[in-house]
């Protein structure tokens, strides 16, 4: 945004927004009175139609405000916010995916009588998506397989925009971003490839090139993740409260220095620490890079909503299409409350982001999510991340479900990588997961019921005891199955009907046949006791790169993780 002045009006220019790590307050020290929040900015897309797209920012007291986009001119005043400053808030109308447009907002001063002007320049309108989660979602293209062609063709995409939110903690609700770390960007080799871990998400880059490809309009990508959390520090007390999850002292993050907004190059004195301002200008570039990355390497915040309070709640008056989450991993030491706390995140921001954007985002907005891949080059270990996977479905194996409306989910079980440079629990198959979210985005969020976009999910399961057979049936009448291996079911058999999955009584069930839509498991390992429970790929790492044992023959997309007991109506003893 360029700025000069002309009589009494102030053009007024773009703020620089550092990146801090640790918020200690819900009060920030003012800037310019008069601007915008702090995700809005040149290059950015708005959200399209049908949806409204809500444009808000600060003023001084009794402000009058006007905005003036592709002629029409939208008037307001300013009002008391919910910190100590004043705020303003416009609700364009509805737009068609359409632009570059420039967009004026003027703020005329009732106490100076001066009138100051913002200019957003080159703003599109398409679909807005969000991303957060962590590692996984924070893993930068420049990490995975194929970057480098990646990032050579990032030029063709001049309607996808980029911004990622920096790394903020906090035990007290914000209403704006403390920090970005990377303002509204068009797509280069350096916006989309800036350094390990730092920008840009490879997942959200591969979902969002994908369905630009598809529908050819402009897409808006924003990152909010942060590696080492669990779900509790993403949901807001509301959310935890609906799973009895009690609030608990948050322990703090450890304090690191605050790095420019251009991620560790030159001295900024735009910190408002007097201690950051120290360290930057005694500090080289290489010590601040290798102190990001020793941040990095620490587990992140945990505390129950810190990262909701400042990493989510700020942007709940933007109007958005969907949610994209890639989180799981450090909640599978205690997997078994994710199967509520998930749910109940997702319904919580759903809501709140309805009600943020003044019923403008979709009450039902469409939440994608990868189902975790693997944390360990062991092929018989069973670790809590097999549970995970199967609470990320709210223990039904499958998504959309009762209890998950208008969810999709890209499994990610069957693309581990154990001599990921990152780590076993990093694969570097991004692009096949945004792949696969891809496919359940079109057919969920969407609507293009035509998209096969889940792997094969049994509809009957027929124990024929006296045989020693089960048959596992595949059958929605749609799709064929391709069995690559015999390996990965498995029976429990006990004398109770009391099998777990942690249970010592699960042994190997290997497929004996199979037709194009059914498998037939030997159950004789079970010599006679009762089989009372079914389970496959409940591993942590399951089988190597695309050869779990049954796909689709025609989405070629692999069968999820499951467990049913007996008792269960899919489940028939002959």
């Amino acid at each position: 945004m360029a700025a000069h002045r002309t009589g009494t009006e102030v053009f007024v220019g773009c703020l620089a927004i550092t990146l801090s790590i640790v918020a200690t307050s819900a009060i920030k020290e003012p800037g310019p009175v008069f601007r915008l929040a702090s995700y809005y900015g040149d290059h950015m897309v708005l959200q399209m139609e049908p949806y409204r797209s809500v444009v808000w920012g600060y003023g001084e007291k009794h402000a009058s405000i006007e905005l003036s986009l592709k002629g029409n001119v939208y008037t307001t005043q300013t009002y008391q916010g919910p910190e100590t400053e004043w705020v303003w808030r416009v609700t364009l109308d509805a737009m068609p995916p359409s632009g570059p447009f420039d967009i004026q907002i003027k703020h005329h001063s009732v106490i100076s009588n001066i009138t100051e002007a913002i200019n957003l320049e080159d703003v599109l309108f398409g679909d807005v998506w969000f991303c957060s989660g962590q590692s996984n979602m924070q893993f930068t293209v420049n990490e995975a397989f194929n970057a480098s062609l990646e990032l050579l063709e990032t030029y063709k995409y001049p309607n996808i925009r980029l911004f990622t939110a920096s790394l903020v903690e906090s035990n007290d609700t914000f209403y704006d971003l403390e920090g970005v770390l990377e303002s509204w960007s068009i797509p280069s080799p350096d916006t989309v490839g800036h350094g390990r871990r730092i920008y840009f998400s490879a997942v959200c880059w591969f979902y969002g090139r994908n369905i630009y490809n598809h529908f050819k309009y402009p897409i808006g990508l924003i990152v909010s993740s942060w590696g080492g959390t669990p779900i509790e520090a993403w949901s807001s007390p509301d959310s935890l409260e609906e799973c009895n999850i009690t609030a608990q002292e948050t322990p703090k993050f450890p304090k690191y220095p605050t790095f420019t907004a251009d991620m560790l190059g030159s001295y900024s004195s735009n910190s408002k620490d007097e201690n950051t301002h120290k360290y930057q200008k005694t500090t080289s570039d290489k010590q601040r890079l290798n102190d990001y990355y020793e941040m990095l390497e620490s587990p992140g915040p945990s505390g129950h909503s810190v990262l909701w309070n400042s990493m989510i709640h700020p942007f709940l008056n933007l109007t958005i299409k969907g949610v994209l989450w890639y989180q799981g991993e450090s909640n599978a030491v205690h997997p078994d409350s994710y199967s509520c706390t998930f749910p109940a995140m997702i319904a919580d921001w759903r809501s709140k982001f309805h009600i943020g954007s003044h019923m403008q985002t979709n009450r039902q907005f469409p939440f994608g999510f990868v189902q975790i891949s693997i944390s360990q080059d062991n092929f018989t270990a069973i670790t809590g991340w097999e549970a995970i996977r199967w609470h990320q479905t709210a223990d039904y194996g499958y998504v959309p479900n009762p209890k998950m409306p208008n969810v999709f989910m890209a499994v990610a079980m069957d693309l581990g990588d154990p001599a990921s440079p990152a780590g076993a629990q990093h694969p570097r198959y991004k692009e096949d997961v945004g792949y696969r979210l891809t496919l359940g985005g079109r057919a969920i969020a969407y609507k293009e019921d035509y998209v096969e976009f889940q792997g094969p999910f049994p509809t009957a399961i027929n124990i024929h005891s006296l045989e020693d057979i089960t048959e596992i049936q595949y059958g929605n009448g749609k799709d064929e199955i391709e069995v690559r291996t015999t390996k990965g079911f498995e029976v429990c058999c006990s004398l109770t009907s009391n099998c777990t999955a942690l249970s010592s009584d699960w042994v190997a069930a290997p497929i004996i046949r199979f037709t194009y839509q059914a498998v037939d498991i030997s159950t004789k390992h079970c010599a006679g006791v009762p089989l009372q429970a079914i389970r496959y790929a409940w591993k942590d790492y399951p089988c190597v790169y695309k050869s779990c044992a049954v796909y689709s023959k025609q989405s070629l997309l692999p069968a999820p993780i499951f467990l049913f007991s007996i008792q269960e109506d899919i489940v028939t003893v002959m």
